[in-house]
């Protein structure tokens, strides 16, 4: 289904997104 197809693309885009993120903050902590 279309809400399937929705869902996953939401979880493979979110996956990186959220590695940045904390990958971004970590960094920014540590100055």
């Amino acid at each position: 289904s279309l809400l399937a197809k929705i869902i996953w693309l939401l979880v493979i885009f979110s996956i990186p997104l959220l590695g940045a993120t904390l990958y971004y903050i970590t960094e920014k902590r540590g100055d």
